[in-house]
């Protein structure tokens, strides 16, 4: 049945079903190997209560013992989760005062199958009208005068109840409340309510899609702008930049005269002598390139013949006797400067 609907809700072998939540309520949390054979896992259902109002966690008497009846499986859920229980507390004055609440974050557009798993595990509780409760699902009435012990005959004995909550479209998620509040209008013996373990399953929609809406998107991450960094207090920018553009200029001209310097050394030009001139001419010599871009002149002081005048780094680099240097004395010489 749709929880506020009187429509009945089919679900047939065309259905899926997507478990969302699997909770052993006032429990520990049930590993794989701890089912009942199905490997299913159940989490303690603390993180999912609301507000501080969380009830009270009920064990089992341990000289009472669980019996699932002819209707219902022993797969259907563990005994540990029929072991446990959470209710309001014993004073009913206080318990008239609240709900006992859960919160479960679902995808908006879709149909939700609620399964609550009940057991009265107190000895008290052995009469029908001692513990009537009503359930809201999604702030509708799901269940009307909810007792335990006239569903199942006796305590000690699992019961589910499975409800349909349609959740409509909006926002890419939204909250789906699960609620129990005592029945006063039943004048039961206690005020209280319980719970021993939620499951919560995606119903798959017409078209037998189970996906969501698009996730909302992460906060867009703030632009980084270099030029507000703070220099750093041993080196100004202007030192940054010198040696910055040093650097590239020394690594272009190192990496041409290691070049030649092998090439001389085998006694093979870079790719042939007509490229090893054009390519020193370029670099070193200094001609006049008439290809040119516009803004540049093309002109670079010829080493071989009156000297390196160049700035690195702020340093100048000036010879007027490097006629015949070498390659690698030119190189020597612009890595260490004060050497000279």
């Amino acid at each position: 049945m749709i929880v506020g609907q009187e429509t009945p809700f089919t679900i047939d072998n065309g259905t899926a079903l997507q478990n969302v939540y699997r909770l052993n309520v006032g429990g520990q949390a049930i590993s794989p190997s701890g089912d009942t054979g199905l490997f299913r896992s159940w989490e303690d259902d603390a993180l999912y209560i609301f507000t501080a109002a969380n009830g009270v966690p009920v064990a089992a008497d341990p000289n009472m013992t669980i019996s699932y009846p002819p209707s219902i499986p022993s797969y259907v859920a563990p005994l540990d989760v029929y072991k446990t229980a959470r209710s309001m507390g014993p004073n009913s004055s206080v318990n008239v005062q609240y709900n006992l609440t859960w919160l479960f974050s679902v995808d908006t557009g879709f149909s939700y199958l609620v399964r609550l798993h009940f057991c009265e595990v107190e000895p008290t509780f052995t009469r029908i009208n001692q513990r009537v409760f009503d359930i809201f699902l999604n702030n509708q009435t799901a269940e009307d005068e909810a007792d335990v012990v006239a569903w199942a005959g006796h305590n000690g004995v699992p019961v589910y109840k499975d409800y349909v909550v349609l959740v409509p479209p909006g926002a890419p998620q939204q909250d789906m409340w699960l609620a129990l509040h005592p029945n006063t209008a039943s004048k039961s013996n206690y005020y209280d309510s319980i719970l021993n373990g939620v499951e919560v399953f995606k119903i798959s929609d017409s078209s037998g899609n189970l996906a969501g809406p698009n996730p909302v998107p992460a906060p867009k991450q703030d632009v980084i702008d270099p030029s507000l960094v703070l220099p750093s207090s041993r080196s100004g920018p202007s030192k940054n930049k010198n040696a910055v553009i040093g650097g590239g200029v020394g690594g272009s001209i190192a990496l041409i005269l290691l070049l030649q310097e092998s090439a001389e050394e085998s006694g093979k030009g870079i790719g042939g002598p007509d490229v090893e001139d054009d390519l020193f001419d370029v670099a070193i010599r200094g001609k006049k390139d008439q290809n040119a871009s516009p803004g540049f002149d093309g002109n670079v002081t010829d080493s071989r013949s009156s000297g390196i005048s160049m700035s690195i780094g702020g340093r100048s680099l000036a010879s007027e006797d490097s006629d015949g240097l070498t390659p690698s004395a030119v190189f020597s010489q612009i890595m260490n400067p004060k050497g000279r």
